[in-house]
């Protein structure tokens, strides 16, 4: 019996949506304020959750999974800022019990669009990728390998210190992992330490 891949993919849809909706349309008294500043340099972390959507073809045919996420970066200047990210994907299931997991750790740069406190950006980097099946029609496996990803996304700063955003990433893995390419579609919340100099 197989999981329906819909109830996944519509939740995270849904958050996707109503995130969007949410940081395009703030109250323009808030987009004018000019006491917060989204450009303020300075280390950050944060935390997102969303959904995985799989490309993987071939043989491999299995339901989409939730996704989460960590990021530690750092805003070196108005435009560009360098993260460290890791993304967790629990469950694309293939049946009833057999299931596939996926992870990356990759080396991110994100290049801002600075036109507000509502700040659309692009994301781009590399890592490593790690794939584990139970079984099912791949058998079982545990594989590292290489990952190449980039996407874009849209950010909303609420003071200056805390920003939410919705993004989508493509990932793109090579050599023996080249079959587990996936997009991932976050919201998460960013805690900037930020500098005022």
């Amino acid at each position: 019996m197989r999981v329906p891949m819909n109830s996944t993919a519509a939740r995270s849809a849904s958050v996707l949506l109503l995130a969007g909706a949410l940081l395009c349309f703030a109250p323009p008294a808030l987009a004018d304020d000019e006491e917060i500043d989204p450009t303020l340099l300075g280390p950050y972390v944060g935390v997102g959750f969303g959904g995985a959507f799989e490309n993987f073809g071939g043989h491999i045919q299995a339901d989409d999974s939730i996704a989460s996420n960590f990021v530690l970066g750092y805003r070196g200047s108005e435009f560009i800022s360098i993260e460290f990210a890791f993304d967790f994907m629990e469950s694309f299931d293939l049946t009833s019990s057999d299931d596939i997991e996926l992870w990356t750790s990759t080396i991110d740069f994100r290049v801002h669009v600075p036109v507000g406190r509502v700040e659309p950006f692009l994301t781009y980097g590399a890592g490593v990728i790690g794939a584990e099946g139970s079984g099912g029609a791949p058998g079982r496996f545990d594989e590292v390998d290489f990952v190449v990803r980039g996407g874009g996304g849209v950010a909303f700063q609420v003071t200056n210190a805390i920003s939410v955003y919705a993004s989508a990433v493509y990932n793109f893995p090579v050599n023996t992992a080249a079959h587990f390419d996936h997009t991932t579609a976050m919201v998460g919340v960013l805690y900037k330490f930020y500098s005022e100099e």
